[in-house]
């Protein structure tokens, strides 16, 4: 895998490659080191080797101290590495509406080996040529997004990606949000990180246990509501999301999580 570092405003991991944009290229915060360190640990547990790319020589070496000395390679930046964090109590899985209907019936969250009963490698040799293709060790885990982050949302839609003017307008049909709370995931036995997304849980996670709410646009109640089992009934919450732009349903979202619930 090759680990670009980069000043412009995107973070994606591409065609095998994790761009990753630093908020005061070439100053580093405390929490994308440690970002760094995780992408570097899992990268390790697979196996793949990490190849640096970054036209800031300080940073670039530095990181490639952190892949060839882990063990001493907590702070190796003093000098660079800023106090500022980025921190939220929220993580959430977002999916369309027939999956998010399969998953309320069955009560869990399953990773996409689990729902298609496909190897990783057979799921990523499908998805070549596709913006979202993964690793092939991804499609073995339930991957999260911050509470905040829109990122969800881009992933459901990406198959049939709205144009601006419908973004604006509300015109489209934003994901169903699945929403726990950090905290009880990392307690999880098969949580994991990859310093891409904000954890992740191998397998399934049974949603009688962890989930904190669901959020789902208006316009799918009908579809979802007899989907629901009677324990999970109260966590389910339908907000009215068309003829609301793309980030006013974000921010939407994310107040209700917070000062609703």
């Amino acid at each position: 895998m090759k680990l670009q570092l980069h000043k412009d405003n995107f973070t994606v991991i591409r065609e095998n490659t994790y761009f990753f944009q630093l908020v005061d290229y070439p100053n580093i915060t405390r929490g994308e080191w440690e970002t760094i360190l995780e992408f570097v640990k899992y990268e390790n547990v697979y196996q793949r080797p990490i190849e640096v790319v970054c036209e800031d020589d300080v940073v670039r070496n530095a990181v490639q101290t952190a892949i060839e000395q882990p063990t001493t390679s907590k702070n190796p930046l003093p000098s660079s590495i800023i106090q500022e964090d980025y921190s939220n109590p929220y993580a959430y899985h977002a999916t369309d509406v027939l999956a998010a209907g399969q998953i309320l019936k069955s009560g869990k969250l399953l990773s996409l080996t689990k729902v298609c009963g496909k190897t990783g490698e057979e799921i990523h040799n499908e998805k070549q040529g596709t913006h979202f293709c993964d690793p092939a060790d991804y499609y073995e885990y339930i991957m999260f997004g911050w509470g905040a982050d829109p990122v969800g949302d881009y992933v459901v839609l990406s198959m049939n990606f709205p144009s601006q003017e419908e973004l604006e307008q509300g015109q489209y049909d934003a994901g169903i949000r699945f929403y726990f709370k950090y905290d009880e995931l990392l307690h999880h036995p098969n949580r994991m990180f990859d310093g891409y997304h904000a954890i992740k849980i191998k397998e399934e996670l049974d949603l009688h246990d962890y989930l904190y709410a669901c959020i789902v646009p208006e316009q799918f109640q009908k579809q979802i509501q007899d989907k629901v089992p009677t324990e999970l009934f109260p966590k389910v919450h339908y907000l009215k999301q068309r003829g609301i732009s793309f980030n006013e349903w974000n921010e939407k979202v994310y107040q209700y999580i917070s000062l609703n619930l």
